[in-house]
């Protein structure tokens, strides 16, 4: 299974980029992860660039404000069950600026809140790297989480 985060832009704060890149290597200890950066654009550029990365048996998940708010536990458990499931991977989508295009947010499988609260894009994706390195320790019952 492969866990990916589809983001819009680049991810530019050196700080934030070198935490994404830790909790990106500890997550690989676990699956395949991939982190794609999709090029900013018009809504209909950007929305074939990322459902082109979506793959057939693949989950998207739309991260979104108006989105399903979940505990970690929660998020783990789900994403424990589309692994059983046989789902051949998780694709987590972060919009840019202009946010998630209609089209990728209608196409979604699940919409995902990070918290009520509005946090930039770049750092909404630190935040959900650390949270799916969570999931995995949740799941396989490590220490990480208390």
């Amino acid at each position: 299974m492969i866990w990916r985060i589809i983001a819009v832009g680049k991810l530019k704060d050196l700080n934030l980029k070198s935490c994404f890149e830790d909790y990106a290597g500890r997550i690989s200890r676990y699956c395949r992860f991939e982190h794609v950066e999709i090029k900013q654009g018009d809504e209909n550029a950007v929305s074939a660039r990322v459902l082109e990365k979506i793959r057939p048996g693949e989950i998207l998940v739309v991260l979104d404000e108006k989105g399903l708010s979940m505990t970690s536990a929660e998020m783990a458990s789900k994403l424990e069950k589309w692994s059983v499931q046989g789902v051949k991977g998780i694709n987590f989508v972060i919009g840019g600026a202009e946010g998630v295009p209609d089209t990728v947010i209608n196409r979604a499988d699940t919409k995902l809140a990070l918290s009520s609260l509005t946090f930039p894009h770049q750092m909404a994706r630190l935040v959900l790297a650390e949270q799916m390195y969570r999931a995995w320790t949740i799941i396989r019952g490590e220490p990480y989480p208390r």
